[in-house]
């Protein structure tokens, strides 16, 4: 019995170390988890705030962008986000959703700035730009649109929404729409 009582003692003490050595490993995880996670929001902090708002979205808000992010996790946000072509697919449901869900433009606007940011800081020079245009500017139809109430020629009054252009090739992508009286 003695025999059989020391075993299972020593047995105990070998588990008891294990778990312990375990709980060392898991700790040491969690650490390295956290430093992870704090070296990525320092990285992508933005992206990530921008991408918890989006997924606070109902499930048909944020199917309209299902092309252009595929997966709903971080990195497939990311990834699909900085695409050249998603930068006109996110500029266009600005666009559409200006008078309907203002909400929801503002932060698709705000997602679209982002990754206009991110997509000229993969590239050696800078691609993109948001059009400049002001209160005052006159209408010129190459590179502005009218809003349903404007006039067809005359002062811009309002910038409904400003457009982007690709700098390298001088191409408008998308026209500033705005309100001319």
């Amino acid at each position: 019995i003695e025999n059989g009582k020391a075993g299972l003692q020593r047995q105990n003490e070998t588990l008891l170390q294990q778990c312990e050595s375990q709980n060392i490993k898991i700790k040491a995880l969690e650490q390295k988890l956290a430093e992870e996670s704090e070296q990525l929001k320092q990285r992508f902090g933005e992206g990530w705030a921008l991408y918890t708002e989006f997924l606070q979205l109902a499930g048909s808000e944020k199917q309209i962008l299902k092309s252009v992010f595929p997966a709903e996790n971080f990195e497939a946000f990311i990834c699909g986000g900085a695409k050249d072509a998603s930068l006109e697919k996110i500029w266009d449901e600005v666009d559409l959703n200006l008078k309907n869900n203002t909400q929801m433009a503002y932060l698709l606007w705000k997602i679209f700035e982002y990754f206009l940011r991110l997509a000229n800081n993969a590239k050696i020079e800078t691609v993109y730009k948001i059009d400049d245009v002001k209160t005052g500017d006159d209408y010129d139809k190459k590179i502005h649109r009218l809003d349903a109430d404007s006039r067809v020629q005359g002062k811009v009054r309002k910038v409904i929404l400003p457009g982007f252009s690709n700098i390298y090739n001088n191409e408008n992508i998308r026209k500033t729409i705005v309100h001319v009286e």
